[in-house]
């Protein structure tokens, strides 16, 4: 008879399930998990992307210092290797990556991310966390934590903890702000016309099928896309703009000040 137990693994990206047959005889399952599948997946992705076989990217890891043999390579591809802190730093650098290129999803942003098995969040949201850019919420969900605290301040304290203290320093500038919130602007403005794109050619796919629609559209397909309460992104990202510009002008002054 086997008998198997569940063994919690400190490594990175997973845990094992250790089953122990007959009295001396172990095998090792990875159990299917969402970042494991991702490194696996990636790994495969990005190494015939550049054109590595298993062989030359494991004469690669060799070269840094982490030999990781071609049957292991192909093991971690297949999901059945466990990748530790080490092999995924090394992997990355081999693969002129970042680790988090290895650990999260590059497809749909709207596509789910299991970041653990009680913490699942959408491709876009796991990114920004990865990123230092904003804290992760369903994992503060997941922690029991207050969800209806100040969101910008508790966005600028995951922002300085994430940050190495030099970065932090420049971070704190208020034109580096107003920089940061442009680009935080520009990229719900970006995933609102996504959102707004996939909604168009929803309904043209019921047409095109003979489906009944809504009897009430939206003058725009976007219209009902943005919460009525909530400020328009292309008004959120122009003010954004022209608080830049008013910080950058404070800075170094204005053009003609600095071209005399």
């Amino acid at each position: 008879m086997t008998a198997c137990w569940k063994r919690s693994d400190a490594s990175l990206c997973g845990a094992l399930r250790v089953c122990q047959a007959g009295s001396n005889v172990r095998v090792m399952e990875t159990v299917d998990e969402g970042v494991a599948r991702n490194v696996a997946r990636n790994v495969r992705e990005l190494r015939e992307q550049r054109r590595h076989t298993v062989r030359s990217l494991s004469a690669a890891l060799d070269a840094l210092g982490r030999r990781i043999l071609p049957s292991g390579i192909t093991k971690i591809e297949d999901d059945t290797r466990r990748v530790d802190v080490g092999d995924l730093v090394a992997l990355a650098i081999a693969l002129r990556v970042t680790p988090n290129r290895l650990l999260l999803p590059v497809g749909d942003p709207n596509e789910a991310v299991a970041l653990t098995p009680e913490v699942m969040t959408d491709q876009r949201e796991a990114w920004a966390w990865a990123q230092g850019r904003d804290p992760l919420l369903a994992g503060e969900k997941a922690l029991g934590d207050r969800l209806n605290v100040v969101y910008e301040g508790e966005r600028d304290e995951f922002r300085r903890n994430s940050l190495p203290a030099s970065e932090r320093i420049a971070d704190e500038h208020t034109a580096v702000r107003a920089a940061q919130d442009v680009l935080d602007r520009l990229r719900e403005m970006l995933t609102f016309q996504a959102k707004s794109a996939q909604q168009l050619r929803a309904l043209r796919e019921r047409r095109e099928r003979g489906d009944e629609l809504p009897l009430l559209l939206p003058a725009s397909a976007a219209d009902d896309l943005w919460p009525p309460h909530q400020e328009n992104p292309a008004v959120a990202l122009r003010r954004a703009l022209a608080r830049l510009v008013a910080e950058i002008d404070d800075l170094i002054g204005d053009g003609d000040s600095g071209s005399r």
